[in-house]
């Protein structure tokens, strides 16, 4: 099994946006098997709003069309035991990319975002989770 695979809790003070600040409190479900990647992330913003987004594909390293942004398509690349990257790409560009860490014993995992804004510059968000199973890895 993956070692991203599982529920995972942010760390609010060990996370650092260059725009904007964390979430108070996010869960990032990964279900990773050797056909699927699939993600799911329900967070409470500073302002108390609750928010969900669900997104995931074929594990092939190959762009495949999403439903959202529109025209848009996304890869999902497991390069290791401990790690899984996506792409997302609009019109053949790479516009958001994303790094997921899990350490060697799956209790903790690092999640670095890099997006492209539309005037070009690069936003990166740096995050840290740790594994809900009471600090262990299923």
């Amino acid at each position: 099994m993956h070692k991203c695979n599982g529920n995972w809790s942010l760390i609010p003070e060990l996370s650092f946006y260059d725009q904007g600040e964390p979430p108070k409190s996010c869960l990032y479900q990964i279900a990773l098997d050797e056909l699927n990647a699939d993600f799911k992330l329900s967070w409470v913003q500073n302002d108390g709003k609750e928010m969900v987004i669900e997104f995931g594909g074929v594990a092939d390293s190959m762009p495949h069309a999403v439903d959202a942004p529109p025209g848009a398509e996304a890869s999902y690349t497991v390069v290791s035991e401990n790690i899984l990257e996506s792409r997302v790409f609009i019109a053949g560009k790479e516009v958001a990319y994303a790094k997921r860490v899990a350490s060697e014993d799956g209790t903790l995992m690092s999640v670095l975002q890099v997006n492209t804004m539309s005037s070009g510059e690069k936003v990166q968000i740096t995050q840290v989770y740790r594994n809900t199973a009471n600090g262990l890895h299923r």
